[in-house]
């Protein structure tokens, strides 16, 4: 009895130890990527200059989006809308503005023209013709999609009354004519609407009222394809195809879908001519624009460009019950830029763009600076560049810093949450013959060069969006004679009189 109960101790502890040995094993997998992360984070916090890291993350990003999109055929549009979204234009002091690199790769079309005026509606024309080809291969791309769901739809719908008209003939109990018509309707989730004949046909001669269902479930679904479709169009073009859904519903889907691509080549004729035709709405902004400002620097050719390409429109505003105006979209100069990014190539691009957003940081360290040492001291005092760029780079830098560890800790905790619940779930991996371990190992490789990823790609969406922090600090320093009232009366011959918002 001694030696089985030590044989069994032995066994026991033997389990045991393969079981914390096992949780050790997983609990390494975890516990070196989280050294990875606060080593990370213990050099953001120790390092004094962080401009070589986020260049490496800015040139890493660059070069992985400016790859991918040379491998796809509309990646070169996409490539700029997310640098429009990174570094967006800015104004800087002196009413000098940054373009964004959209604009940059344009401007240089207007640098030698004779006349500004014609050149400016010309880059807009082409702009306007090479965005309405992309809308027209969308165009293409949403009537597909509206024919193959609709077939699907009707397929899915004859199979479901296939099922119900057989199951009528095999049923042997009694049932209402409503509540036949209403399990119907349940099963095909269509509205339709059956006359007393038919309701009383469902029950006695079921095939015959077969076809006429079939017809009315069919022409429903048309109708709601038809109308999701013309919605679809108008909503991707801007502008109102002008098309009765009454009359298309009585034509074959064919036709009527002829007639729908007809209506959205039309309206974009019609938005061409509208902007750029023949004395077109741009032409007169550009000679407004022209006749207002002095455009005399690459700057202020920027700044022309990116207006041309913006209108104002009148809207109701809910919270203030007024009208206000609105500045929106009318064109897109991606599309354009994208055309003459393709004539070069992938590491030409790489440089022009890092060499712009270096451009960027470097008048941001500027107008920074400038802030900064005016703030600080007399606004009137002469500064030199020197001076101005270090007070910005010192400035910038700590944003960047706070930056950088609240992308790390935002992601760093989802990340956490989703590695957690994949170790819950990976015991499953036994039932089909593998080592929960070697595929928790494997996929947690995975996630974590995901989250690397992410962490990079929200620095660099942030980091030329970073706002200015009021400085708390300065404002409890100063003496309180020379923190102006803002909320105070102003006294005037000993009145009190109040301060009009």
């Amino acid at each position: 009895v001694s030696n089985v109960i030590e044989q069994s101790q032995h066994r026991v502890e033997g389990a045991n130890f393969d079981v914390r040995k096992h949780l050790l094993e997983y609990d390494d997998v975890l516990n070196n990527q989280r050294k990875q992360i606060y080593s990370q984070r213990d050099r953001v916090f120790a390092k004094e200059d962080l401009q070589e890291d986020i260049h490496e993350l800015l040139d890493a990003e660059v070069r992985s989006r400016v790859e991918t999109a040379f491998e796809d055929e509309d990646g070169g549009w996409r490539l700029l809308a997310w640098l429009e979204q990174v570094q967006p234009p800015f104004m800087l002091s002196g009413d000098k503005f940054f373009p964004n690199f959209t604009i940059r790769t344009l401007e240089p079309e207007l640098e030698d023209a004779t006349d500004l005026k014609a050149a400016v509606v010309d880059v807009a024309r082409r702009a306007i013709e090479a965005e309405q080809e992309h809308l027209e291969k969308a165009v293409e791309v949403i009537i597909e999609r509206a024919t193959e769901a609709l077939e699907k739809q009707i397929a899915e719908r004859e199979d479901i009354l296939d099922m119900f008209f057989q199951g009528l003939g095999d049923s042997e109990d009694a049932r209402k004519p409503q509540q036949i018509f209403e399990e119907l309707q349940s099963n095909l989730r269509v509205n339709m609407k059956l006359n007393n004949d038919q309701m009383r046909m469902l029950v006695s001669d079921p095939e015959k009222i077969s076809k006429d269902i079939r017809t009315s479930v069919k022409t429903q679904l048309t109708d709601t394809a038809l109308t999701r479709l013309i919605g679809s169009l108008e909503n991707r073009i801007g502008d109102s195809l002008g098309l009765s859904k009454d009359s298309l519903v009585r034509m074959e889907w064919d036709a009527a879908l002829d007639s729908v691509d007809e209506a959205a080549g039309s309206a974009l004729e019609r938005q061409r001519e509208r902007l750029v035709g023949s004395g077109g709405q741009i032409a007169r902004d550009v000679e407004a624009l022209v006749q207002r400002e002095k455009i005399i620097d690459e700057s202020s050719r920027a700044r022309l460009l990116l207006s041309v390409s913006q209108g104002v429109r009148a809207t109701f505003d809910p919270r203030t019950k007024r009208e206000v105006k609105q500045a929106y979209a009318r064109f897109s100069y991606a599309y354009l830029a994208a055309q003459i990014l393709k004539e070069q190539g992938a590491e030409e691009v790489i440089e022009s763009i890092l060499g712009h957003l270096e451009e960027a940081e470097d008048a941001l360290t500027l107008a920074w600076g400038g802030e900064e040492l005016s703030r600080l001291a007399n606004p009137l005092q002469a500064r030199d560049e020197a001076e101005i760029r270090e007070a910005g780079r010192r400035t910038l830098n700590e944003s960047q810093r706070r930056l950088l560890l609240s992308a790390i800790t935002e992601l760093w905790v989802d990340y956490l949450t989703r590695v957690e619940a994949l170790r819950v779930s990976i015991g499953l991996e036994a039932y089909a013959q593998r080592d929960p371990l070697v595929q928790y190992k494997s996929r947690a490789s995975e996630m974590f060069q995901e989250l690397l990823k992410d962490i990079r790609a929200t620095v660099i969406g942030r980091v030329f969006a970073i706002q200015r922090r009021p400085n708390v600090e300065a404002l409890e320093d100063a003496p309180v004679d020379s923190v102006a009232p803002t909320s105070a009366p102003q006294v005037e011959g000993g009145k009190k009189k109040r301060k009009r918002h």
